[in-house]
């Protein structure tokens, strides 16, 4: 590593002392320096131009620390852009965008997070939190620099690497009883408002998601018997293709009303009303001494139509009918099959 003075006829660099060209004699400039140092891992060299020795010995010394550090050709990084992240997962994760979205504003862009100690510090804060939504909230994190550093906005390591995952016993348990599944396939078939119940019986017929089933069409996502649905977009961002049990035809309307063939009261998208309309019929049946289920989501018949099958189908059987991308996802209802395990090994009779 040196400073050197470059010569304007010839384009050639001399160390910093010599003060003529050894072929013309002709006086080296004395407003151009430039400073070279070699990173003694890569073996590229970095340079700089100064416009004095002053400056040109200051730019050495910051480069010989750098040089140590290991840090002489690394990039600034940019910070995350989250909206430009979330343009992209509209695209690609059309399925959760929404819920990271939501997870980012409230939990992660009020704080830093660039560094671990950010990280460590973000789920310090939600420590309060089921283990299941830390996780989350980490996942995402991570996901948000990975996609910068495959950008190439981001060159320093992902801010989450070494932070372990909470850990979580993710199994499946949050279902009704038959007697109290019976009660409450009645209470949704004689409600008033049929354009739910129609969702409700649906999803808990087909294990569907929500968003899954209020984006079907008439025109292209349904076949002309009704015995097969096509599920564009899906959560992990495929066309899947799924058949339907007499009991989920027997849901959908006799003729369009819509563009969708499950649509609001209103005949459109059934989007955010529908929230609104599920915890109402809830309550309604907690009100009436009915039944108390203030607490099972929509997304749980999605487990409940999962849990039915456990054990008496295939678990990659299971697999495709859920459209689950990774079979440990499956492998949560795999414990309800236990009881069903049971009464097949006393079938067995070896002699």
């Amino acid at each position: 590593m040196a400073i050197y003075q470059r010569c304007k006829v010839c384009k050639k660099d001399y160390p910093v002392g010599q003060g003529k060209r050894v072929c013309c004699q002709s006086k080296l400039p004395s407003d151009r320096y430039q400073v070279k140092v070699a990173d003694p891992n890569s073996g590229r060299w970095k340079s700089k131009v100064c416009p004095s020795l002053k400056v040109a010995k200051k730019i050495e010394r910051q480069f010989k620390v750098a040089a140590v550090e290991g840090t002489l050709h690394s990039r600034p990084d940019v910070p995350p852009d989250f909206p430009r992240y979330l343009e992209w997962a509209k695209v690609n994760k059309p399925g959760s965008w929404k819920d990271d979205l939501s997870r980012w504003n409230k939990h992660v862009a009020p704080y830093p997070h660039s560094t671990p100690k950010d990280v460590r510090d973000i789920l310090h804060r939600v420590r309060h939190l089921a283990p299941a939504t830390r996780r989350q909230i980490l996942q995402l994190i991570r996901k948000v620099y990975n996609w910068h550093i495959q950008s190439g906005d981001w060159h320093s390591p992902n801010p989450t690497r070494g932070i372990t995952l909470p850990k979580f016993d993710n199994k499946v348990d949050n279902t009704l009883p038959p007697d109290q599944l019976k009660l409450f396939i009645d209470s949704v078939e004689s409600y008033h408002n049929r354009h739910m119940a129609r969702v409700v019986l649906f999803a808990l017929y087909t294990g569907r998601r929500f968003s899954e089933i209020v984006n079907l069409e008439w025109d292209r996502d349904i076949t002309m018997d009704h015995r097969f649905i096509t599920c564009r977009h899906t959560k992990n961002s495929l066309t899947l293709s799924f058949p339907l049990s007499s009991q989920a035809r027997s849901c959908i309307p006799e003729h369009p009303s819509s563009r969708y063939i499950f649509p609001s009261p209103k005949g459109k998208h059934y989007g955010n009303t529908f929230r609104k309309t599920w915890g109402t019929f809830k309550r309604h049946l907690w009100k009436q001494g009915i039944m108390d289920i203030r607490n099972y989501r929509f997304h749980d018949l999605r487990h409940q139509y999962a849990s039915a099958l456990a054990g008496r189908v295939d678990i990659y059987i299971l697999q495709r009918l859920l459209g689950h991308s990774d079979i440990k996802l499956t492998m949560r209802y795999a414990h309800l099959a236990d009881s069903r395990l049971q009464d097949a090994v006393e079938e067995v009779s070896i002699s």
